[in-house]
Order: structure tokens, then C-alpha cells, then sequence
């Protein structure tokens, strides 16, 4: 692939956004002989017991605004 042709190394395939959830696209990925993962936006935030079954499942389509909200300002 072009990283790996540039001498850079790719361990692990890691999707995200709403569109990683389409069926069966982690095992076309994984024609590419790397693991394959789902991202968790939610690995770097602290969520409340309450509120951890409602917004987890909602993590990859909000991958962007989480990204965005965890930015320090410059």
C-alpha cells in the first residue's frame, strides 16, 4: 500500500464515523491482512452511569463533534 511503499508501517485498520457501521465493511478491510477495529470516541471521556447506555451506542456517529469538543484551544 502507499504507507507501507513510503517505509512508514501500518499495524491496525481503525474506521470511524456513522459510516463504519455498514454491514459486513470491518471483513472488507480485513482482506488487507491488518486488524480491523471500530473506533470508541468515548475511550478518552468520562461518562456517567446514567448516562453510558444511552450515549455509547451513539459514539461513532458522533466521533467528529467528540473529536472536535476534546480540541485544545491554541
Amino acid at each position: 500500500n502507499l504507507f507501507e511503499s513510503r517505509g512508514d508501517r501500518v499495524d491496525q485498520i481503525i474506521l470511524s464515523g456513522g459510516g463504519s457501521k455498514l454491514p459486513k465493511l470491518k471483513e472488507y478491510f480485513s482482506v488487507l491482512g491488518k486488524p480491523v477495529e471500530l473506533a470508541n470516541p468515548w475511550s478518552q471521556v468520562i461518562v456517567g452511569p446514567n448516562l453510558k447506555p444511552i450515549v455509547e451506542p451513539l459514539g461513532l456517529n458522533l466521533a467528529v463533534a467528540i473529536g472536535l469538543a476534546m480540541r485544545h484551544p491554541q
